[in-house]
């Protein structure tokens, strides 16, 4: 906006005018008063916006320049629940003009002077403004503001037409006119430049203009608070100081500063920005935990101009624990059947995002890897919360060692931050000659098959999977991925399920061995054949060997009509048939390492072992060119590992019988127990 000529004009003519009128200002006879006046104010008592000015009498100060005249201005505003006090004082020359001012006769005249503008949320998202003045000699003070600077300087006065961007105008009676110390004006913009302009009349011929300020309208901090948790992504933080245009054009000289109290705990970017709007930086968590506050400082032509209200910080560390299946060991030949591990995660607090899984494969220093993992992470848990992963037997390593010994390794990331808590599983990969078979395969009679896994056998071509059993029909084979048993067929009906099964606990060696009660007495593992003295607990003998087992070398064991029980926390080695009497006899071995079958046991009419077999790891049938059958359960944890091959493929290599005898006859003392509640009569 320009200013009109003819204001010049008018200010020319004022000047003359008043130049006429006041005689050279040679000396003034002034005499110092010896005492002055001294008033005190307290804000505790009150906090309305109050002031007093307190005219001291005109004195000496003794350095010989005359006399001088001391206005002291108290005052008192609200911020937020606090009363503050501001005090400010004016010392000027006994009969001196002020500002930009004129000159006159009058030895007691000062022109008003700024002492303080202080800053308040105003009503409808606008800024409020308490100005406080001294009004020096003046008696009728005005005061212009405005964000153009040229409507400021003419105090926004309309006879000047000088209203653009005032908020305090002059003129035909306006809010700044006439005005008394503190003025209180609301409707200033949030984060604009206004100009402040005050001048005043005094005695004929006594004008005089004070000192213009630059102020800005707010100094904002957005959001107020801030919550992260550790490792969360950056947020924004703005300031909201300085609007795009000022009066039209960019504004220059303006600089923002962000700071933290205490240092060190969120990360900004960047730390300080110039003459760019929007005022904003980016906020990131840069330690684990920890509280802080942030606010900006905002210079004006590198005056710090105001210092921002205070945006509160929280960074929080999550934590969190894994439950990876299965937990305990695996064991797997070279290049066998993989295994399905799956991760749970729990975390604290809860709802925090769990990025993702991360799977991997630890090998000791020196050694192969005997397994690879894949994917090697996951980031979206099935319905079941698991985050899944499978693991790969490498095949032909080279010894040594063996068995291999794998580290399987699931860990979270949470909020970017990797590795937040972990939870391993060991998988042993043995290393074995690979031994070509023609097309071995096997079967089942009348039972179930089920693995989360694949079911591969390559069943005779007028031959099925499971034939049917006493009760004329066959089992079902469950699988977790494929089933193959072409050329033959699954069973009469070919009923078969594709899904995946999971048991709350893992009935394993450690859980079995949990359930033998205190009271029972082993026997000795050298009567395991005839079981001369051992005692009988429960219904059954009970033998239990740390280690690894080997079956006395005999033809056979025939338990009859004993019932058997056998702890074995190693591998066992059968080395010969074991067989009971069918409905009355009862065999079951609960291993904690392998289950290891000669080649060399076979019956060409009969089972060649009977009983329900647990073990932790694989269930290996022997090399051999006879048949095995076995009646009765075998829940094999780490797989089977079937390695008979007879020399006419239209016969079973392998024969799994189920027996329901053998069910039956399992000991209750270690069946899974559940808690059954019931209402009783009183």
């Amino acid at each position: 906006m320009s200013v009109p000529k003819y204001k010049y004009f008018i200010i020319l003519i004022l000047t003359l005018f008043m130049e006429l009128l006041i005689s050279p200002k040679t000396s003034f006879a002034v005499q110092c008063a010896d005492i002055q006046q001294s008033y005190t104010y307290d804000c505790s008592d009150t906090c309305q916006p109050l002031t007093r000015t307190d005219e001291f009498a005109c004195v000496d100060n003794n350095d010989g320049k005359g006399c001088v005249t001391t206005y002291a201005w108290v005052g008192c505003y609200l911020e937020g629940n606090s009363c503050i006090k501001e005090e400010s004082n004016v010392t000027i020359p006994c009969g001196s003009g002020g500002g930009g001012g004129s000159t006159c006769s009058n030895s007691d005249w000062t022109a008003p002077q700024f002492i303080a503008i202080h800053w308040s949320t105003g009503t409808g998202g606008k800024m409020k403004a308490t100005i406080s003045f001294t009004s020096g000699g003046a008696n009728t003070v005005s005061i212009g503001a405005s964000s153009n600077w040229v409507s400021a300087t003419a105090y926004c006065n309309p006879a000047f037409g000088a209203l653009d961007g005032c908020i305090i105008f002059t003129g035909l009676g306006g809010n700044g006119t006439n005005v008394s110390s503190p003025l209180v004006v609301d409707g200033f913009t949030k984060g604009t430049v206004y100009y402040f302009s005050i001048a005043g009349l005094g005695p004929p011929g006594c004008y005089g203009a004070g000192e213009d300020k630059t102020r800005i309208s707010s100094c904002v901090m957005t959001p107020t608070t801030m919550d992260f948790k550790s490792g969360d992504p950056a947020e924004t933080l703005a300031s909201e100081v300085v609007s795009k245009y000022v009066w039209g054009t960019s504004p220059t000289n303006v600089r923002v500063g962000f700071v933290q109290n205490p240092a060190g705990i969120v990360a900004f970017n960047p730390l300080s920005i110039t003459n760019t709007y929007p005022y904003q930086t980016s906020v990131s968590p840069a330690v684990a935990q920890g509280s802080t506050v942030l606010k900006s400082n905002v210079y004006l032509n590198n005056v710090l101009d105001c210092a921002s209200n205070y945006t509160s910080v929280t960074i929080t560390q999550p934590t969190c624990s894994i439950n990876l299946l299965p937990s305990t060991v695996v064991t797997r030949n070279e290049g066998g059947a993989s295994v399905a591990y799956r991760a749970s995660v729990t975390v604290d607090p809860p709802g925090t995002t769990i990025n993702r899984v991360n799977f991997s494969t630890i090998a000791a220093v020196g050694t192969p890897v005997a397994a690879n993992v894949s994917p090697t992470y996951d980031t979206t848990p099935d319905l079941n919360g698991y985050y899944t992963t499978t693991a790969n037997i490498v095949s032909n390593i080279n010894p040594p060692p063996n068995p291999y010994e794998v580290t399987i390794k699931a860990s979270a990331n949470i909020g970017g931050r990797v590795d937040v808590c972990n939870k391993t599983s060991t998988l042993k990969v043995n290393d074995v000659p690979v031994v070509t078979l023609d097309a071995p395969w096997w079967k089942v009679i009348d039972g179930d098959i089920t693995t989360n896994e694949n079911i591969v056998s390559k069943v005779e071509s007028a031959s099925k999977l499971i034939d049917n059993g006493d009760g004329g029909y066959p089992g079902v084979p469950v699988y977790g991925t494929s089933l193959t048993t072409q050329p033959g067929g699954i069973s009469s009906l070919g009923w078969n399920a594709n899904t995946q099964t999971f048991q709350p606990k893992s009935f394993d060696y450690s859980y079995f061995e949990g359930l033998i009660p205190e009271d029972v007495d082993f026997g000795d593992i050298g009567n395991l054949s005839n079981g001369n003295g051992t005692p009988i607990h429960y219904g059954y003998e009970w033998y239990k060997v740390e280690g690894t087992l080997d079956t006395p070398v005999l033809t056979y064991i025939n338990f009859g009509n004993r019932k058997v029980i056998l702890f074995v926390s190693g591998d066992l080695n059968i080395k010969n048939e074991i067989f009971v009497t069918d409905g009355v006899g009862f065999f079951g071995a609960f291993v904690g390492g392998n289950i290891n079958v000669d080649g060399g046991i076979t019956r060409a009419a009969n089972p060649s072992l009977e009983g329900i077999y647990l073990t932790d790891g694989d269930f290996s049938t022997g090399e051999g060119a006879s048949k095995l059958w076995v009646r009765g359960s075998i829940a094999a944890l780490g797989g089977f590992n079937l390695r008979r091959n007879l020399a006419d493929d239209a016969t079973a290599a392998e024969i799994f019988e189920f027996a329901p005898d053998q069910v039956l006859l399992f000991p209750k003392v270690l069946m899974f127990k559940r808690t059954k509640w019931a209402e009783v009569a009183p």
